[in-house]
């Protein structure tokens, strides 16, 4: 475990050395997402290497995206339909599928505590406080489906730069969750990242070119085998990180994605016969338009 610890302490140790890094560039496009509520986008995206489970994954789907700030209320999050274009690893099993999975949600909405009070952002470190939930569900069928409630509390940082840094606290309420042992209970933890950096200006100042991140370590997901060998899979703790070139212009987007997952999807290898492939880089390509 300590191990362990130490291997995620680093990656997030470079994330942060990246930040301090750019703290000192030069101005950048300070426009990181309209200020329209909603944003909602339509996304077409291709996906390798993917590790949400226990196997490698590949994928052409569809997402609907959408986002943005009113008031004491921050959202962000995002619907996909699994091969939708009937393209995707043979193991997967899409939205057109007998037993499929129809849809796959990820859905994190913010209230702020300092709009609930009354007050406007402070000036020293933590700028905004927030209450914060962040839903993920798998809509499928029998032990194919999964729903899980994160809930806690969340920061945005003052970095006295072009940089937005939020840091995410939660306990996790699980219902459905792939017929696993610790459904329907309160247990695990997650700590959420984001941090955004517009790089530059594109197109005459209509578009722009900015650096997206974000990471999710889970831990005491109680999940861990009481006996070995088995066939068991499941993984006590978890993290994933992802890097994001993004590129919009008016109506249009594109992406490029790296991310790393350890124990992806709570799994991993625990001496049963089950090959298991959750430990290393996937990416995604996307292309979008704004509507």
């Amino acid at each position: 475990m300590m191990k362990n610890n130490k291997f995620i302490i680093a990656l997030f140790s470079f994330s942060f050395l990246f930040l301090s890094i750019t703290n000192g560039q030069e101005k950048a496009n300070e426009k990181i997402i309209p200020p329209n509520w909603f944003v909602h986008n339509v996304n077409i995206v291709k996906s390798g290497n993917t590790r949400f489970g226990p196997t490698k994954t590949d994928d052409l789907y569809l997402e609907y995206e959408l986002m943005g700030r009113q008031g004491i209320f921050d959202f962000y999050g995002y619907i996909d339909f699994p091969k939708f274009f009937g393209v995707g690893s043979d193991h997967l099993a899409g939205i057109w599928d007998k037993e499929g999975t129809r849809s796959f949600a990820d859905l994190q909405g913010r209230m702020s505590i300092n709009g609930l009070l009354g007050k406007g952002q402070n000036q020293g470190l933590f700028k905004e406080y927030f209450i914060s939930t962040n839903y993920v569900g798998n809509f499928a069928e029998g032990l194919s489906s999964s729903h899980v409630l994160w809930l806690g509390l969340g920061t945005s940082i003052n970095t006295h730069s072009k940089l937005n840094l939020d840091v995410n606290f939660y306990i996790r309420k699980t219902f459905s969750d792939y017929g696993s042992q610790n459904e329907y209970s309160l247990q695990g933890h997650r700590l959420k990242m984001k941090w955004i950096y517009p790089i530059t200006s594109l197109f005459n100042n209509q578009g722009s070119l900015t650096y997206i991140g974000f990471g999710d370590y889970d831990f005491n997901l109680g999940k861990e085998p009481k006996e070995k060998p088995s066939d068991n899979i499941g993984s006590n703790n978890a993290l994933q990180i992802s890097n994001v070139l993004d590129v919009s212009y008016k109506r249009f987007h594109a992406a490029a994605v790296a991310r790393y997952w350890y124990h992806g999807g709570g799994s991993k290898n625990n001496g049963g016969s089950f090959p298991v492939n959750t430990n290393g880089w996937g990416y995604y390509f996307l292309i979008g338009y704004n509507l």
